[in-house]
C-alpha cells in the first residue's frame, strides 16, 4: 500500500491547462519564491480533483499544518531524508557490487559480503526514519486523516514483528566479515551433488572445527538439510555459501524496498502543502474575506464578494473590488459584455482561479461560495497581437478555431469553459456566427460556460439559454450587473 498526502482515494483527475490563461502561474510565483516548489504545485493544480472526499482530505491536512506551528517544516525535513535514503543507498551499493567476471570463490565471498553489509543498512535506517516521522507527528495535535494515516503506518511498522525479524537478520551483516561467522545453509542437491537454491537459515559466531572433506555431505538428491559453512570451508562449499548469501542479499533488498515504497514520494507532496500554506498566509494578510467553498454535486458555481487573487498579489494594485457570480443550473451559463477596461477579463480570471483553487483543496478569496467539482476546466483567452506573431505561423483566426476545437473535443458534461473575446480577430458577422454555434454546442453537451465579449449580438442570440451580464466601470470601481 502506497500512502499519499494528496489523495485519500485514487481518482480519474480532471483536466485543465488553464493556469496560464488565468495568470495563476504568475500569482503563485509572486506569493512563493521557490521556483521548484511552484513548478510542482502548478503541476498538481493542472489536474483538478473531482472527488469531494479528496478535496476535503487536503483541506484537513492544511488545517493541521496551520494549527501546529513548524509542523510542516519538521515533517518536510523528515520525509526528505526518507526519500533521499534510497538514492544514497543505491550510490553506496554501486561501490560494493558483485563482479560479473570469473573470480575465485574467496574473492567472490568477500564481494558478496561487502554488498550484503550495504544492503543490511537499508532496513535499519528505514526503521530509524519511521521513528523520526512518528515522533514529529506525535508532538503535534493532528486531526486530519492524511497525517493520522502516516503516523499510524509508521507506528504499525515499528511494531511489526516480521519486519523486526528482517532488521535483526540484517544487523548480523552490519559489522565484522564473513570469516567471523558460521552460516547454516539449507539446500537441495541434484544427482551430481550440485546445489539447488541454497539459502541461509542460521548465523552463529565462528568456532574453529576439525576440517571435513567437502563438509561431510552425504544426502540424497532434493533432500534439504542445514549444513554449517564458513570462510574456511572447502572451495566448493564457499561457492555454495556465496550463492546463499547472494540470495539473502536479494531477499533483504526486496522485502525492505516493498516496505520503503509505501511512504516514498511524500517529500514531493510536501512541496504542494508548503506553497499552499504560503497562499493561505497571503490570503489572510490581504485583509479581504476568504473561505473554503461549500461543495455540492449539483452543477453550481456561486460566490459572493469574489476578488481576483492575481490583482490582489500585485503590489501596485491598491484595492481589488469584489464581484458576485451565480451559475445555479445547467442552463445558467453567462455572457458578459462590456467595453475595454470594464473588468470583463478580471471577472473571468477571478472565477477561474476560484474554481481551480477550490478543487485543489485551497481557500479562495471571496466571502462565501458554493461550487461543484468540475470534470474539466477549459479556457481560451484571445492572445495579444505581439504574442500571436511570436508563437503562431498560421492565420490568427485559424489558430483560434483550432484551439477552440481542441476544447470542444475534450469537454464532458459538468465541464466549465471560460472564453475571453474568442473570435474577435475576424469580421463581426463571422465571429458572431461561429461563437454562437459553439456556445450552443457546449450547452447541448451539458457544460457550463462564461463568455466575455464586446459583441452584444451574441448575448441577444443566446438569451434563451444563457444569462446576460454587463461589465461596467463606475467611479473607478468595476461592477458586473
Amino acid at each position: 500500500m502506497i500512502l499519499s498526502l494528496l489523495y485519500q482515494t485514487p481518482e480519474a483527475l480532471g483536466e485543465s491547462a488553464s493556469i496560464y490563461d488565468l495568470s495563476v502561474d504568475k500569482t503563485v510565483k509572486r506569493i512563493c519564491k521557490s521556483s521548484r516548489r511552484c513548478d510542482y504545485f502548478l503541476k498538481i493544480l493542472q489536474s483538478p480533483l473531482r472527488k469531494t472526499e479528496n478535496i476535503e482530505y487536503r483541506r484537513e491536512i492544511i488545517a493541521d499544518f496551520e494549527n501546529n506551528e513548524n509542523l510542516a517544516e519538521q515533517l518536510r525535513l523528515a520525509v526528505t531524508r526518507y526519500d533521499k535514503l534510497k538514492s544514497d543507498w543505491l550510490e553506496m551499493k554501486s561501490g560494493a557490487s558483485v563482479s560479473s567476471f570469473d573470480v575465485s570463490n574467496d574473492v567472490l565471498l568477500e564481494q558478496v559480503y561487502s554488498s550484503l553489509k550495504v544492503t543490511a543498512m537499508f532496513p535499519n535506517t528505514v526503521v530509524s526514519l519511521y521513528r523520526t516521522i512518528s515522533d514529529v507527528l506525535s508532538g503535534a495535535e493532528i486531526k486530519s486523516r492524511g497525517l493520522s494515516g502516516i503516523k499510524k503506518h509508521c507506528d504499525n511498522m515499528l511494531e511489526n514483528e516480521y519486519f523486526s525479524d528482517v532488521c535483526k537478520v540484517a544487523s548480523n551483516f552490519l559489522y565484522n566479515s564473513a570469516k567471523d561467522y558460521d552460516f547454516e545453509i539449507i539446500a537441495s542437491f541434484d544427482d551430481c551433488l550440485c546445489s539447488i537454491e541454497p539459502s541461509v537459515c542460521g548465523i552463529n559466531p565462528y568456532r574453529p572445527k576439525k576440517k571435513n572433506s567437502f563438509f561431510g555431505l552425504k544426502r540424497s538428491k532434493d533432500e534439504k538439510h542445514p549444513h554449517s559453512l564458513n570462510s574456511s570451508s572447502s572451495d566448493e562449499a564457499k561457492g555454495i555459501l556465496c550463492q546463499a548469501l547472494i540470495h539473502t542479499d536479494e531477499l533483504l533488498y526486496k522485502i525492505t524496498e516493498s516496505v520503503y515504497e509505501s511512504l516514498y514520494g511524500i517529500s514531493y507532496e510536501m512541496d504542494f502543502y508548503l506553497v499552499a500554506l504560503d497562499i493561505c498566509d497571503f490570503i489572510k494578510n490581504t485583509g479581504y474575506e476568504y473561505c473554503y467553498p461549500t461543495l455540492t454535486d449539483e452543477p453550481v458555481l456561486c460566490a459572493n464578494g469574489l476578488r481576483d487573487i492575481y490583482l490582489a498579489s500585485d503590489e501596485e494594485t491598491p484595492v481589488v473590488f469584489p464581484v458576485d457570480v451565480s451559475m445555479r443550473s445547467e442552463k445558467s451559463s453567462l455572457i458578459v459584455t462590456g467595453g475595454n477596461g470594464s473588468g470583463k477579463t478580471t471577472f473571468l480570471r477571478a472565477v477561474g482561479a476560484l474554481q481551480l483553487f477550490a478543487q485543489a483543496g485551497l481557500p479562495t478569496l471571496c466571502k462565501d461560495a458554493i461550487i461543484s467539482a468540475r470534470s474539466g476546466i477549459f479556457t481560451h483567452f484571445s492572445s495579444k497581437e505581439e504574442e500571436f506573431r511570436q508563437n503562431d505561423r498560421s492565420g490568427r483566426f485559424e489558430s483560434e478555431v483550432s484551439k477552440v476545437a481542441q476544447i470542444i473535443n475534450s469537454v464532458t458534461p459538468n465541464s466549465l469553459i471560460l472564453l475571453n473575446e474568442t473570435f474577435q480577430t475576424t469580421s463581426y458577422r463571422e465571429g458572431s456566427d461561429a461563437i454562437i454555434n459553439i456556445l450552443k454546442a457546449l450547452s447541448k453537451i451539458g457544460a457550463q460556460y462564461i463568455f466575455v465579449t464586446h459583441l452584444p449580438g451574441v448575448a441577444l442570440a443566446l438569451s434563451g439559454e444563457a444569462k446576460s451580464l454587463s461589465a461596467q466601470c463606475e467611479n473607478g470601481r468595476f461592477k458586473i450587473k
